[in-house]
């Protein structure tokens, strides 16, 4: 994520920059006016995948805790591993679907918001 968002740091345009500190803006204003839209859909595009990312975790819970103590450390994707594996094929299923949905409509939505 780091390097993406070193990527889009470096490929702003440095005349926008020398522009705005010559017309008297300050640090500040010169991030919150060119920096940060310029590298708004990069930021926008990595959360987005950090938190479907988020939503996969599975493995890291159950090896170290096996969701415990009791459901404390259990996710919902890690509920669904815990119910496919009891043959609970319709709970896990369902919160699949949950979680598919959730996902689906979080995306578009996070997108939408305009800083502005």
């Amino acid at each position: 994520m780091f390097i993406v968002l070193l990527a889009a740091l470096e490929s702003q345009s440095i005349d926008e920059l020398e522009a705005a500190l010559v017309d008297g803006a300050n640090r500040w204003q010169v991030f919150w006016y060119i920096t940060l839209p310029q590298i708004l859909p990069v930021s926008a595009t990595l959360i987005l995948i950090r938190m479907i990312e988020a939503f996969k975790i599975v493995d890291l819970p159950n090896v170290l805790t096996h969701g415990g103590p009791g459901t404390a450390s259990e996710s919902l994707t890690l509920q669904a591993y815990i119910s496919w594996r009891t043959l609970d094929l319709g709970g896990s299923a369902a919160i699949a679907y949950m979680l598919l949905i959730i996902v689906t409509l979080a995306g578009p939505c996070f997108f939408q918001l305009d800083l502005s």
